[in-house]
């Protein structure tokens, strides 16, 4: 359940152009596993709750640091969620 919400929400922060695939996966290269990155690079395509769970724990914190202040603190409240809920 929890993962499908985090797939909603950059399914649709894609699908609005708020975020560039590609230019995520590039960064994110060496940092997840290679088959999260090419997920991220298809537009999240068949992502699983892992790879959901690589890309916010590892990842996200400092690459949207260029974003408006209101979608950079809501990726941020969304990293402190998963860090929370995976922490079980």
């Amino acid at each position: 359940m929890f993962s499908g919400i985090v797939d909603r929400i950059f399914k649709r922060l894609h699908n609005d152009e708020k975020i560039d695939c590609t230019l995520l996966a590039d960064r994110l290269k060496g940092k997840v596993e290679d088959g999260t990155e090419g997920r991220i690079r298809r537009g999240f395509s068949f992502m699983t709750a892992n790879d959901y769970h690589d890309l916010v724990r590892k990842a996200v914190y400092g690459l949207y640091t260029q974003l408006a202040g209101e979608l950079y603190r809501m990726i941020c409240q969304l990293c402190e969620a998963v860090q929370i809920y995976t922490a079980r």
